[in-house]
């Protein structure tokens, strides 16, 4: 889902920017959505990963999905740019 607080945010896939920061409104924002719905933009050693949830470990920001991860399932999806 775009980031409608941040008309400048990062990772624009057609519909605007969807990353939203660690911080301020983004962070309030994402913090009162379902967290099945929250996932995490992470910078490893083998590049850019997203990953389900709220991490803080090498986290770029935070993604929002219009349809939950299911439970009891970790998914961790790498990004070849």
């Amino acid at each position: 889902m775009p980031n409608h607080l941040l008309a400048t945010a990062g990772f624009d896939f057609g519909r605007g920017g969807c990353l939203f920061e660690a911080s301020g409104p983004d962070l309030k924002f994402i913090r009162s959505q379902p967290a099945a719905n929250v996932w995490t933009m992470i910078e490893g050693d083998d590049g850019l990963e997203i990953t389900d949830g709220m991490h803080a470990v090498n986290r770029l920001g935070y993604l929002l999905t219009e349809q939950p991860c299911p439970p009891d399932t970790m998914v961790s999806v790498p990004l070849d740019f």
